[in-house]
């Protein structure tokens, strides 16, 4: 593996332009430019997810396995990891609401916008208009489903080659055939009727990380690939034209089933090269998937009346300073935070909390879990 401090940094790296291309494309999308300049990074969520199966697999699925820690450890060290920037993200979006209002900030506003962030700083959404909003920041869907995903790892960790590869198929067909008709197939929880067809994205994306590590363990891993290969797979993905539906929908599903796990799998093995750069993608990239989506919805609102060539230049611009920022807060707010946090668990767990280990975060996190796959 390419490594920094025993971290994977061409896996880091790919989850930093996954992040940043996330950005661009709520950017871009709301700047309403042509399709040739769109960024559908979009469909990025899913490599998040692919990613997570297979880290979460790599430092967990043993110690699961074997009872080293329990369902209940493995769940409340996930939510220790994902609470402090989804205390920020919801914040931010709750101030820029409170100077500009929900049309400006929101896509779908609320009647009670105090039970929205109450709610949120739980990854629960409202009901809106017959629609489920993660208000004031939309973006924790899929914080939501990850963490619903991680539970149900949690408890299955260790399944069976023989019936990991069934399940993972199963779940494709039910995703291809109830998904695909006519739409593109990245759907998120917004509509009530997309809960399940959601939880099956998540679930395929998330079994395929598993599986690709389950197959690496078993058979031996990628050929030593040069990292820029890679990058330019990943870049390529998320600068694809649109196209007709049809087409649309028959790519994004090949990306999810099988680019985004072939990735993975070669991202493993790849050669050990800009690992300083690689690294500091990886640490940008949850704080920018958290933050972005209210700063985004501003920044639209100034620059859409400008001629296009202000816009792109504007988008690129915003997204290379919400970069830094993200990079600021990971070191400044988000690594401190969690710290602390695992401290005062930590306490309690040698004092009051010693005979109940249901809910005890430790042992330590390993580094591989140091960035969730969404940043």
């Amino acid at each position: 593996m390419a490594n920094v401090s025993g971290r994977n940094t061409t896996l880091d790296g790919l989850r930093g332009i996954a992040a940043i291309s996330v950005c661009a494309y709520h950017l871009t999308s709301k700047l309403m430019v042509p399709g040739i300049f769109l960024v559908r990074g979009q469909i990025a969520v899913d490599f998040f997810f692919v990613l997570s199966g297979f880290v979460l697999a790599l430092a967990s699925e043993g110690r699961l396995a074997s009872g080293q820690i329990s369902p209940w450890q493995f769940i409340g060290r996930r939510i220790l990891r994902f609470f402090p920037m989804t205390a920020l993200a919801v914040a931010i979006a709750a101030i820029a609401v409170a100077i500009y209002g929900q049309g400006r900030v929101v896509d779908h506003t609320v009647a009670q916008p105090v039970l929205g962030i109450v709610l949120s700083l739980m990854w629960l959404p409202v009901v809106a208009g017959g629609r489920l909003v993660f208000f004031p920041n939309n973006a924790l869907w899929s914080l939501s489903g990850e963490l619903a995903i991680n539970v149900v790892f949690a408890f299955t960790a260790g399944m069976r080659l023989r019936w990991l590869i069934p399940m993972h198929i199963a779940l494709v067909l039910a995703f291809a055939i109830l998904g695909v008709p006519g739409r593109y197939v990245g759907y998120g929880f917004q509509e009530l009727a997309n809960v399940p067809l959601t939880l099956l994205r998540v679930a395929v994306s998330f079994s395929a990380g598993v599986l690709v590590f389950r197959l690496r363990d078993r058979f031996g891993g990628a050929p030593s690939v040069h990292p820029l290969w890679l990058v330019a797979l990943l870049m390529g993905a998320m600068l694809m034209p649109g196209g007709a539906a049809p087409w649309r929908t028959a790519y994004s599903l090949a990306y999810i089933v099988l680019l985004f796990p072939l990735l993975v799998w070669l991202a493993a093995d790849a050669r050990p090269m800009f690992q300083r750069l690689g690294a500091a993608l990886g640490d940008l990239s949850f704080p920018l998937y958290a933050v972005h989506l209210p700063f985004v919805a501003v920044v639209a609102g100034v620059l859409l009346p400008e001629p296009l060539w202000v816009r792109l230049l504007g988008a690129w611009t915003v997204v290379a300073l919400l970069s830094v920022m993200a990079l600021a807060l990971d070191r400044f707010v988000d690594l401190p935070l969690r710290k602390a946090l695992i401290r005062m668990f930590t306490r309690r767990s040698s004092g009051a909390l010693r005979t109940a280990p249901a809910w005890n975060p430790l042992p330590p996190v390993p580094e591989e879990e140091r960035q969730p796959a969404r940043g």
